[in-house]
């Protein structure tokens, strides 16, 4: 008789999340219409260089790159920078 090594459901659930997880965009990334490619709305020179993209990718390490740009949700006291973290602005 053959002996099965099962998971736990617990497990299984887990690692589906986590994969899932991997394939959808945090809270400050988003995908372009146009060409597909994932931009982080906390680097303005990428949603800039989106902005006329026309279907092509951008290569993010050769643009020159915005200082100092960040992201805030509306109502929230935290500007979410890119290198910086998260600046709170009380």
């Amino acid at each position: 008789m053959k002996k099965y090594n099962m998971k736990p459901i617990e497990d299984l659930m887990e690692s589906a999340i986590n994969r899932l997880k991997k394939l959808l965009p945090s809270d400050h990334n988003m995908k372009c219409r146009s060409c597909g490619q994932i931009m982080d709305l906390r680097d303005l020179s990428q949603v800039f260089a989106h902005e006329d993209c026309n279907g092509i990718p951008i290569d993010y390490k050769t643009m020159k790159q915005i200082p100092h740009s960040g992201a805030q949700k509306i109502g929230s006291p935290e500007l979410h920078t890119k290198n910086n973290g998260v600046i709170n602005l009380n």
